[in-house]
């Protein structure tokens, strides 16, 4: 058992995962070359901000970043002018009113259009904001699900038509949902399917969305009564006669900041992290349901001290995974780079630490850019930042 003794630093910064912990992302492609110096700047100080940030980067490989403005409770969106994000970013605050922006997701529409979900944690809502441009100078926020306290720990994607699919956590019920929209802003009542396709305990945290091939939804998350699920519908709704597959791969306390991605098979990867034993775990499903013991690969890559929180996994062009995480023994960020797809080999040199300057490296988000290089967005705990860090 490597819990943290209470009271410690890291017993803390783990603590405080309960109220922000979410990452939410999609696959890409790359080889890494994580030996050089990375460049790192901070171009959000304005106070303590930068909590719980959700990254894309742009065609033109510009960063765009939304996240939690902890002192005036507002939801912010900061987008770079260069691939560095070293030239003044745009910076604005788009939605103020009470206490929003928690747990938000991040994706892009057409023509680089960034699209939100996060929570209103005023009036327990979730929250869906459509920016009209590239630079967001126009937007419209939409509440797609009212009917309880819902929208914590959301992940967004988008559909073949660009309309959200979003997975959250029902705080009321303590039930996982999913909404489907039937437009892109999210705002016909009549288009929309809300579903609730796991309500058996006390389940939805911390989710991850990814679509099969077909457009189903396939959700990882945690269970509080039993650890890691993994959710595959039968439909795009996940509304239909037959029951959603789930299983539960990995059972105890751990699916913490679970991070979903298919393998080119249309299998399950899920990074997550085991909070009993402070370790990073991957898991990698040999079929798309993850159904039985014998189709699933679990290995624990890095247990030095308490590592793997606020994680964030992308897949090289090999399917081998590559994950951002905070070391909080260390209170640093940490990279790494699997040898293999399920991540058994060897991989002691290739963890590298990316910032080590005071406690940084907490709600890691992951990107990668059109060469194949990864940019990781997060916060400086000891400063109250918003960090990017660039790897070449």
């Amino acid at each position: 058992m490597k819990q943290p003794a209470r009271g410690t630093s890291a017993h803390r910064k783990l603590y405080s995962i309960c109220y922000y912990g979410c990452l939410f992302f999609s696959i890409a492609v790359f080889t890494p070359n994580i030996l050089r110096a990375a460049e790192i700047v901070a171009p959000d100080q304005s106070g303590n901000v930068g909590r719980a940030p959700s990254l894309v980067l742009t065609s033109k490989n510009h960063p765009v970043v939304s996240y939690y403005d902890l002192p005036n409770r507002d939801l912010k969106l900061m987008i770079c002018n260069d691939p560095l994000c070293k030239d003044r970013p745009s910076i604005k605050k788009l939605d103020t009113t009470g206490m929003v922006g928690a747990y938000s997701s991040i994706q892009l529409g057409k023509s680089d259009k960034p699209l939100m979900s996060y929570y209103d944690s005023t009036n327990g809502l979730l929250k869906f904001l459509h920016c009209d441009d590239s630079d967001c100078k126009k937007y419209s926020i939409s509440i797609p699900d009212s009917g309880s306290t819902a929208g914590k720990y959301s992940s967004l994607t988008l559909d073949k038509n660009g309309f959200p699919v979003i997975s959250y956590y029902d705080v009321s019920n303590g039930n996982l949902k999913l909404l489907h929209c039937g437009d892109a802003k999210c705002a016909e009542d009549k288009l929309k399917n809300i579903s609730t396709p796991d309500s058996t305990g006390d389940v939805g945290l911390y989710t991850s969305i990814a679509l099969d091939n077909t457009g189903n939804p396939v959700i990882s998350y945690y269970a509080s009564n039993s650890g890691l699920r993994i959710l595959h519908c039968d439909d795009p709704t996940c509304t239909g006669d037959e029951s959603p597959n789930i299983t539960t791969p990995d059972r105890g306390d751990l699916g913490w900041f679970t991070s979903l991605i298919l393998d080119a098979n249309g299998n399950p990867v899920v990074a997550y992290y085991d909070f009993t034993n402070g370790d990073l775990k991957i898991l990698h499903c040999d079929d798309p349901n993850c159904a039985g013991d014998e189709s699933k690969n679990i290995s624990s890559p890095d247990t030095t001290g308490y590592a793997g929180a606020y994680l964030s996994m992308k897949l090289d062009r090999e399917g081998h995974p590559i994950i951002s995480y905070f070391d909080a023994t260390n209170s640093d960020l940490k990279i790494l780079h699997c040898d293999d797809q399920n991540c058994v080999g060897d991989e002691s040199g290739n963890i590298k630490v990316l910032d080590s300057s005071g406690e940084v490296g907490l709600y890691t988000s992951l990107y990668l850019d059109t060469t194949g290089n990864p940019v990781v967005s997060y916060y400086d705990f000891t400063n109250g930042d918003l960090k990017i860090v660039h790897c070449p």
